[in-house]
């Protein structure tokens, strides 16, 4: 049997593309369904006069009229919620001015109840990511209450009115940062999906075999097999780049390599590729994850390349091995130079051009 969570989120997920348009559908729906529980529950506990019922019957109106608009979709998930938010407040305000006339404790009491129920509906709406909706809501809020304070002329909710000030400043404050920053991580993954699509149309490959490639990569496996049928199934020119890159770098750490067996003949086969993924800035995370080898290991070679080059524990060994590696290559390059000379002398000397 589906259960009823999973009903909503496929509900939510059919009408809403976007995590942000699925988040501010469920502040929508879950704010109008309180919205509407709290107003019926007002009628039992808080004072009525015909102004705050009309107002209260057209709240619940109006609400249930967005719901409509909203499944029929004639508005979006945006407007139906700004919208609402905006309706709450407006009621809300209504039902504080009001119980602020009557001039009595426990009237004041329930104005303290709804000035918080207001910083409530300005705090949720960090959800919905609206960079001036809980301003204006913030804007509304506080006029209300400083109205309250004047007409209310109570202890109870001027001694809390500097006190709402403080909140009230930091839950706009709060939710603007939030917004800000939320935003800046909806932009990135909005860019990171769009190149996600380019490297997929560039590739010709799907988002499977993205997926099969990151496992594989993770894994640390190979297969020859199924590295071909993903090469197969890239553009052709892309394939061929790629073949071509990747085989000019393995030329290039080929060579690499052969000069440090040439500087380091001491060293065994995997002391030098440590020394060439150091001298390569790699981490020591990475160099186990290449060598499929733990850090143990790969620290214990580190120290046995260092006995081997004498090289103190002091200096770092990238920079021992760039230096013994450059006066190696110095010396190897004075060596032809002074070969060279020598074969151009006796040229010279022999040669009947000359």
């Amino acid at each position: 049997m589906t259960s009823p969570i999973s009903v909503l989120k496929r509900h939510h997920q059919m009408r809403e593309n976007t995590a942000l348009g699925r988040q501010r559908l469920i502040f929508f729906e879950t704010t109008a369904v309180f919205s509407l529980l709290l107003t019926v529950a007002s009628f039992f506990y808080q004072p009525k006069s015909v102004f705050v019922i009309s107002a209260d019957v057209a709240c619940m109106a109006l609400t249930l009229g967005l719901l409509a608009l909203y499944v029929l979709r004639y508005l979006n998930v945006k407007d139906v919620s700004v919208s609402l938010s905006l309706i709450l407040q407006v009621e809300i305000s209504v039902h504080m001015l009001f119980l602020s006339t009557l001039g009595t404790t426990s009237a004041s009491i329930l104005v303290l109840q709804d000035a918080f129920l207001s910083l409530m509906l300005i705090m949720i709406l960090l959800v919905t990511l609206f960079t001036y909706t809980p301003l204006i809501l913030s804007l509304l809020s506080f006029i209300t209450y400083f109205a309250c304070v004047v007409i209310a002329d109570s202890a109870v909710v001027t001694a809390f009115f500097p006190i709402y000030i403080v909140i009230l400043s930091g839950v706009v404050f709060f939710d603007a940062m939030a917004a800000r920053g939320a935003k800046e991580i909806v932009e990135e993954n909005v860019i990171a999906k769009k190149e996600l699509r380019e490297f997929v149309r560039v590739t010709g490959l799907s988002l499977e075999d993205i997926e099969e490639i990151v496992l594989l990569s993770k894994k640390g496996a190979t297969s020859t097999e199924r590295t071909r049928e993903l090469l197969n199934r890239m553009d052709a020119r892309l394939r061929d780049n790629l073949v071509g890159g990747v085989l000019a770098v393995k030329a290039q750490n080929d060579s690499s390599r052969d000069r440090l067996l040439a500087a380091f003949p001491n060293l065994t086969p995997t002391q030098i590729s440590i020394c060439q993924l150091i001298l390569q800035d790699k981490k020591l995370s990475e160099i186990c994850r290449t060598l499929g080898k733990t850090e143990n290991n790969v620290n214990a070679q580190r120290s046995k390349i260092r006995s081997c080059l004498n090289i103190p524990r002091e200096v770092p060994l990238k920079e021992a091995l760039t230096e013994q590696l450059g006066l190696y290559l110095e010396a190897e390059a004075t060596d032809k130079k002074m070969f060279s000379g020598k074969n151009t002398g006796i040229f010279n000397f022999t040669s009947p051009l000359s």
